[in-house]
């Protein structure tokens, strides 16, 4: 080999080199940029579902999935959104793809659980809410417990429904004011239904 030839070669791996190295530099920022704008649309997506202005949400979230595809708490915002415009299959849908992301997080599963609920497959949402519920020692999930007691309630099953609504009780009675209280309410007016 001439030394032309060497000379050449080592400059294109050189030329190489940086060119990969640039195109790493520019793929980080192009990552951290789009980690902002995607933290900026669920920000914004957030403010609107306190307003109640979920087709709003929706938009937000969707971009801040374009921004950030791999964002659990982004697809479960639309998710919820979704369930809010009782579009029950684009909730599920967003739900599952939130557990796909994330599987140990319950807020998916509790999500995913309440619109099977409302669409009125009841096994389904009964398998979900109890994931969601998971340890019954850890938890601080009486919305998922309510709402499994509402499917169990729904599918005829009233022992376990009213066990789901005197667990929501009791866990109050133990640690009063850890979680929403409504809840404990409202278990209190289901048992009252059912007939305590």
């Amino acid at each position: 080999m001439d030394f032309n030839m060497s000379r050449r070669s080592l400059i294109c791996l050189v030329a190489a080199a940086l060119s990969l190295a640039t195109g790493l530099l520019v793929l980080g920022c192009a990552k951290d940029e789009g980690t902002q704008i995607a933290k900026a649309h669920h920000e914004a997506a957030a403010a609107l579902m306190a307003k109640n202005d979920f087709n709003g949400a929706i938009q937000k979230y969707t971009k801040a999935i374009e921004a950030n595809p791999r964002s659990d708490l982004d697809y479960e915002g639309r998710g919820t959104a979704y369930s809010e415009l009782k579009s029950y299959d684009l909730a599920i849908a967003d739900f599952s793809k939130a557990i796909e992301l994330a599987p140990s997080r319950g807020g998916p599963y509790f999500g995913r659980g309440v619109a099977y609920r409302l669409q009125g497959n009841l096994d389904a949402a009964i398998a979900d809410l109890s994931h969601a519920i998971g340890d019954m020692s850890k938890t601080r999930w009486r919305g998922a417990l309510y709402e499994r007691g509402l499917a169990y309630k729904a599918k005829g099953s009233f022992a376990e429904a009213r066990a789901d609504f005197q667990k929501i009780l009791d866990l109050e009675a133990e640690k009063p004011g850890e979680a929403d209280k409504s809840w404990a309410d409202k278990a209190r007016a289901e048992l009252a239904a059912l007939g305590k």
